[in-house]
């Protein structure tokens, strides 16, 4: 079975988390973009589960309305972390690469879930999903 994308986060956030203080600088700056991306994630995540029968298209869009904010949360915590700028700046684009990546693999994931939705609610409850 295919990891979604947010169970991949979730793990690369529980291991980050794990190494705590004992994270060098770029462990930090992968932990705290993970950080980042997964609240972003989440909330589309819960915009989708709040809404029946809601399209794949509108979650991309909650998404992609969060991404700023998201980039923005992260830029911040590299300031934090008094990173030498060409390296934050490396890190700047990372984000947003993986910010693209991950729409893809984003779409994918919630197209699955809302047909896994549309079956189970067509079965008349979850008995069937079992």
């Amino acid at each position: 079975e295919e990891m979604t994308w947010i169970e991949e986060l979730e793990e690369k956030d529980t291991a980050a988390r794990s190494k705590g203080s004992a994270a060098s600088k770029v462990e930090g700056a992968e932990g705290a973009m993970v950080v980042a991306i997964l609240g972003c994630l989440k909330k589309s995540y819960e915009f989708f589960h709040s809404r029946r029968g809601v399209k794949t298209a509108e979650v991309m869009q909650d998404f992609a309305s969060r991404r700023d904010e998201c980039i923005k949360e992260f830029e911040g915590e590299m300031l934090g972390q008094k990173m030498h700028e060409s390296m934050q700046l490396m890190y700047m684009d990372k984000i947003k690469n993986v910010l693209d990546e991950g729409t893809v693999r984003l779409e994918k994931d919630i197209t699955k879930l809302a047909e896994e939705h549309a079956r189970v609610w067509r079965g008349g409850g979850l008995a069937g999903a079992a």
